[in-house]
């Protein structure tokens, strides 16, 4: 229930009349004078009277500039939102021109494909202008560091390489210089002497001294295994790890043994090699066709009473004994045929003649020993011929 009075300072009494909404409600009519309180004196409390008769009420009710200019606003800002919603699904699939710095100035790449656009070249900026520049394109970066004659920081090489195809997210490597190796500040080592010295003794000296050494055998008369001559020379200044070479003696070897061969021919194979064994030598055996029974050493090389070095080998042919042939049966044939099919197996020919009284066997092989279609060792054939009488 409203208070039946209100209290107000008197020096707000214009600023109510312009801005309060609803003063026409509690405005005092003019010609209302026995309702009307005294005027007040300067600078006093003034109190209404708040009149309880029903008023007509007015609509739309009146309303002050900030209720309208807030209403536009919220209008303003509904409108605002659906074009960006509209916009939005309109352009869901489209990906919008990337703006990429290039070493030179800024340019607008287009995406060649869905999602994509060209890779700049980064390379030969500093790592810092190029990390802005990939991150700005929405891309990642990573940075690795190399050793370079280029200034430091400074890009050495970009995977990808430029103008490739990336989309956003993509990984960036950067291969930045970390400026020139330092170079290895070493400390002068004066090599120790070691001649002398043995090899194994010398080689202890110098690799506690930091450095290596590389042994050389050299023919010498002193003992072997001594060192005879280093170089770099003792109290020669050098840097760690250097190599220090080493002639070494090695024992002079043993004159050659000077061995005459035996003669092991028409000896058995088995006291051929018990022979030659004895004296440091060896056998090389070969297998031949002889009229000597199996077994039978026919021939070496080298001959009796040759010398030879310890160790040399002896070739021997050794019989496989006599080789058998097929005999062709020659029977039949006259004389000059069967002597040239006998010889033209390998065989000799001897003729015997006999003598007959039938023109038909005058110069004809009668009979032959061996016998044809058989198998022997004996290269001689004879032939029986008849003579006629």
């Amino acid at each position: 229930m409203a208070p039946d009075h209100v209290v107000l300072p008197a020096e707000e009494n214009t600023r109510a009349d312009e801005e309060w909404p609803v003063a026409e409600q509690y405005r005092i009519a003019p010609g209302d004078a026995s309702s009307a309180p005294a005027a007040p004196p300067p600078r006093e409390t003034v109190v209404l009277t708040q009149d309880r008769r029903t008023t007509p009420r007015r609509f739309p009710p009146p309303v002050g500039p900030g209720v309208l200019l807030a209403i536009a606003g919220a209008v303003a800002a509904l409108i605002l939102i659906a074009l960006l919603v509209r916009l939005g699904g309109d352009d869901a699939t489209t990906e919008p021109p990337t703006t990429v710095t290039t070493p030179t100035g800024s340019g607008t790449t287009t995406p060649s494909s869905a999602g994509k656009f060209t890779l700049v070249e980064v390379k030969g900026l500093p790592v810092v202008r190029a990390r802005d520049q990939l991150e700005k394109a929405g891309l990642r970066v990573k940075v690795e560091h190399s050793p370079s004659n280029r200034p430091r920081d400074e890009v050495l090489t970009q995977s990808p390489e430029a103008k490739a195809n990336v989309a956003r997210g993509d990984l960036i490597v950067l291969v930045v210089s970390s400026g020139k190796k330092p170079k290895p500040t070493s400390t002068p080592v004066t090599v120790p002497g070691v001649v002398g010295l043995s090899a194994s003794d010398a080689v202890v000296a110098i690799r506690d001294a930091g450095l290596e050494a590389k042994i050389h055998l050299v023919e010498s008369s002193e003992p072997a295994g001594t060192v005879l001559r280093q170089s770099p020379a003792e109290g020669a200044d050098t840097t760690r790890g250097s190599m220090i070479r080493l002639d070494v003696a090695k024992s002079r070897p043993a004159p050659p043994v000077r061995i005459d061969v035996p003669d092991v021919v028409g000896g058995t194979l088995a006291d051929a090699r018990r022979q030659l064994r004895f004296l440091g030598l060896t056998a090389t055996v070969v297998q031949v066709h002889s009229e000597e029974p199996a077994g039978t050493v026919v021939r070496q090389s080298p001959r009796s009473g040759a010398e030879v070095r310890r160790g040399a080998s002896v070739r021997l042919q050794v019989s496989t004994g006599p080789q058998t042939m097929d005999v062709p049966d020659v029977t039949g044939l006259d004389e000059d045929a069967a002597r040239s099919e006998l010889e033209g197996a390998g065989f000799e020919v001897r003729v015997v003649d006999q003598e007959t009284t039938d023109p038909a066997e005058d110069g004809v092989v009668l009979a032959q020993e061996p016998a044809g279609g058989t198998a022997t060792e004996a290269r001689v054939v004879t032939l029986t011929v008849g003579r006629l009488a």
